[in-house]
């Protein structure tokens, strides 16, 4: 991989679903972009769906949970309606085109996406939609795109699509024990895995580190537990709510007290 692509060299924290704004998490709104970039953020996961004209979004589904739409009753929008309906009566909602915008105006962030989806020809339609998006504003940031992916399987359906740079494996839906996707990342050149922390374990993350590989652990927002899985060997955390700025500060400081 090329040292450009190695995000993760820099950036030890990723803003889950956009970051959290005013206590809210999962909006993935512009608003929730622009005040967690303006905290320091970076690398930003979020959550993708499909409209019901099979359109992509940011969207972790179209469930009510966000309060935001209960005359909707869970059920699919067209992209005119997404776009029409605020997220907690405030939030701007924003597609992949809107996305793209403004991942070519800040040429310094990447996108970390979560599309869910395990079935072939969803995540064929996902990316396909995702690519052809991202090229109409400027090819270039597909450099700047970092993939999850869910299985062994999903890594060659995508990249038959496109050969992104860096890819995630994160495990939440995955079936393999520890020492298959130890030697799926060995095979596969992957460098980033990420788990929730009750799959974390020293042993597990100090294999994937002997094997070139970084730990990335979601979602933490506390950061006195990022320091308990810091001492297991996690190298980095999905978050609403901890900035850069508190998170670098923390360590500076458990840096000074070693050496003290």
């Amino acid at each position: 991989m090329k040292e450009g692509h190695k995000w993760f060299s820099k950036y030890k924290l990723i803003a889950h679903a956009m970051g959290g704004i005013n206590s809210k998490s999962y909006t993935n709104s512009l608003e929730a972009f622009q005040q967690n970039y303006q905290a320091g953020h970076r690398v930003f996961e979020v959550d993708f769906t499909l409209t019901k004209d099979r359109k992509l979004v940011a969207r972790h589904d179209w469930r009510n949970y966000l309060n935001d739409w209960p005359q909707y009753k869970g059920l699919p929008l067209s992209l005119s309606e997404f776009k029409s309906l605020k997220i907690c009566k405030m939030y701007t909602p924003i597609d992949i085109s809107t996305i793209a915008h403004v991942m070519d105006k800040h040429r310094d962030i990447y996108l970390v996406t979560d599309t869910k989806d395990t079935n072939k020809k969803e995540v064929e339609e996902q990316f396909q939609l995702l690519v052809y998006e991202i090229k109409r504003v400027n090819p270039d940031i597909l450099n700047r795109v970092v993939p999850q992916i869910y299985n062994e399987q999903m890594l060659e359906w995508i990249r038959r699509i496109y050969h992104f740079e860096s890819v995630i494996y994160t495990l939440y839906q995955s079936t393999s024990n520890n020492d298959r996707i130890i030697d799926f990342t060995r095979k596969s050149g992957i460098e980033v895995v990420a788990m929730f922390d009750v799959r974390c374990s020293k042993d597990f993350v100090g294999k994937l580190a002997s094997n070139g590989v970084y730990s990335y652990i979601h979602t933490i927002n506390s950061l006195t537990r990022m320091k308990e899985l810091n001492k297991l060997g996690v190298y980095g955390f999905y978050t609403d709510f901890v900035i850069p700025r508190d998170f670098n500060n923390q360590t500076e400081i458990e840096m000074l007290n070693k050496n003290e």
